[in-house]
């Protein structure tokens, strides 16, 4: 009886060692995909149990709690993967682009919204 829990708890070892090598490999893979965002696909219970999840990290940080420079280069590092993907390229629109110095490079025509206090709208 012994021999046969041991060899059930090895045969578990095994399944939980290629699940979290699986995870790794999946992660690497879709994040080799973007040059300036990450994904964490994964979260790991108290028991070490994989939970699926979706959260884009901007050096390091969760997505939300980026700051809105973070956020917008993000943003267009994910649009630049989907466009090289798809083969596809539309015009991007960049609301408060005036908290943004410098955005990341795009083949997509960029459309900056930006707040001033101008009584006309302004186009250039």
């Amino acid at each position: 009886m012994a021999q046969q829990i041991a060899d059930v708890e090895r045969e578990e070892y095994t399944i939980e060692q290629f699940t979290k090598t699986k995870i790794d490999e999946c992660e690497k893979r879709i994040n080799a995909m973007f040059k300036f965002v990450s994904f964490k696909l994964y979260d790991y219970t108290f028991d070490g149990n994989a939970v699926e999840t979706c959260v884009p990290l901007v050096d390091g940080v969760p997505y939300g709690s980026a700051n809105t420079a973070g956020q917008v280069n993000a943003g267009l590092d994910i649009i630049n993967t989907l466009c090289r993907h798809y083969g596809i390229c539309a015009p991007i629109f960049i609301d408060g682009r005036e908290s943004v110095n410098e955005i990341i490079p795009t083949e997509s025509q960029i459309i900056n919204l930006v707040v001033t206090k101008d009584n006309k709208l302004t186009i250039q």
